[in-house]
């Protein structure tokens, strides 16, 4: 899908105005999860940081949409990638990334399987290691909770056949 948006302006500051509103716009319309696949896959050519930013995180966004953000030259279009429902698609290759931001990104993001944080636990910038570290003891201790709870329950639930 191609989409072709011609601004007209006298000025060069009008121009510059009609640029930035543009720029708003897509950035809404990337924004939007009701926004279709196609129109994503276009707009995550913009531009603009911004707009590609908010493609990436789209949960609509396609896979293929993804596999060009994820080759982005910005690392905080990859960073914002890290929150996409299918980031576990390209998720080695954010673990793996040049830059702590986005590996940081990962290591704050509590729905990657535990061997993510492991990995990253001993990442070479200390604060991604220490994120890391931090987000793999959340995840145990909420584990934790969880277990205890359902043990809680199953030994009312065990008390009262008893009974």
């Amino acid at each position: 899908m191609k989409i072709k948006i011609e601004v007209s302006a006298e000025e060069r500051d009008e121009a510059s105005v009609a640029g930035e509103g543009l720029d708003e716009v897509l950035r809404v319309v990337a924004s939007n999860p009701k926004s279709s696949q196609q129109m994503l896959d276009a707009v995550s050519a913009s531009k603009s940081r911004c707009v590609r930013m908010e493609a990436a995180g789209n949960p609509n966004a396609s896979l293929e949409t993804l596999d060009k953000l994820i080759n982005d030259e910005e690392a905080e279009v990859r960073a914002a990638l890290t929150q996409h429902p299918d980031a576990i698609q390209f998720l080695w290759k954010l673990v793996s990334d040049r830059s702590a931001l986005v590996r940081y990104c990962v290591a704050l993001n509590p729905t990657f399987p535990e061997h993510v944080y492991q990995v990253l636990s001993r990442d070479e910038n200390e604060r991604v290691a220490r994120r890391a570290r931090r987000t793999l003891s959340d995840i145990r201790t909420r584990d934790s909770l969880v277990v205890k709870f359902m043990d809680s329950v199953k030994h009312k639930h065990d008390y009262r056949a008893a009974s």
